[in-house]
């Protein structure tokens, strides 16, 4: 059984269904920056290894699909990560192209290698 550098959260409680289903979000997390966002980026995109990045490459996408949850839950991370480091979303990409890496910070590709060793760690380490 794997083990995980941070604590998957908790499932909504829903003993009584009229609450609805939160969706795991609205919650003001310290884990999203205290947004309203959901409060578990980690397990998708640090566990999972679903793609981070939902901006299309034209300005009427074509075969983009990126859903509003994709792009919260892609902001509720990136937000982490920049409350964490202490820095803006400008730190890692270039403000007037955020998809392009050709334009972005030498600290972008470090990010991509950490965020490809945190994967690996989550997947490969157990303890012992």
């Amino acid at each position: 059984m794997p083990s995980q550098i941070w604590f998957q959260a908790e499932p909504q409680n829903k003993r009584a269904d009229f609450i609805g289903n939160l969706n795991g979000q609205n919650l003001a997390s310290p884990s999203v920056g205290l947004a309203s966002l959901p409060y578990d980026p980690f397990t998708p995109y640090l566990l999972q290894a679903k793609m981070i990045g939902v901006g299309a490459g034209t300005a009427l996408p074509t075969g983009h699909k990126a859903s509003l949850q994709d792009t919260e839950q892609t902001y509720g991370l990136m937000m982490h990560f920049s409350k964490g480091l202490g820095v803006n979303c400008t730190y890692c990409h270039n403000s007037r192209n955020f998809k392009e890496w050709n334009e972005s910070t030498p600290q972008r590709a470090t990010a991509w290698h950490g965020i490809r060793m945190v994967r690996q760690l989550n997947n490969e380490y157990r303890c012992r």
